[in-house]
């Protein structure tokens, strides 16, 4: 990967991270202000949403960051699992990606049947290396 490449998806990863939502702060205020059962209710639905979007933003802050050490130590675009190169095309779609699209499709099916991905991580992983 040349430096021209390594700068182009920094970029891209860099424009990924999330932002902090503005509405959080208003939300906590709803639940300070006094109000009937219904403001309520609806504060804490509210604040179980942000709690779902915050969880969902920090994963994926975790993942572009790890992409970027990637970036750093000239791994990136290798498929954690099967250490085969990651396709151009699904790197630009997902700048942070860290499975090929075989082993992402794998990890994909076994974690939506409520597999660990670290688990089937770790199982792909051996079968590749042996």
């Amino acid at each position: 990967m040349t430096p021209q490449d390594v700068q182009r998806f920094n970029e891209r990863l860099q424009s990924h991270l999330p932002q902090k939502r503005i509405y959080e702060e208003e939300a906590l205020s709803v639940l300070a202000e006094p109000g009937d059962v219904g403001d309520i209710a609806v504060a804490i639905a509210e604040q179980h949403l942000i709690a779902k979007l915050t969880e969902r933003d920090y994963k994926k802050t975790m993942e572009i960051k790890e992409a970027q050490v990637r970036l750093q130590d000239n791994s990136y675009g290798i498929c954690l699992v099967c250490s085969h190169p990651i396709g151009e095309k699904r790197l630009e779609a997902v700048p942070w990606a860290k499975y090929c699209i075989r082993c992402q499709q794998i990890i994909g099916e076994l974690t939506s049947r409520g597999a660990e991905e670290s688990l089937v991580v770790e199982r792909l992983q051996k079968k590749f290396s042996s």
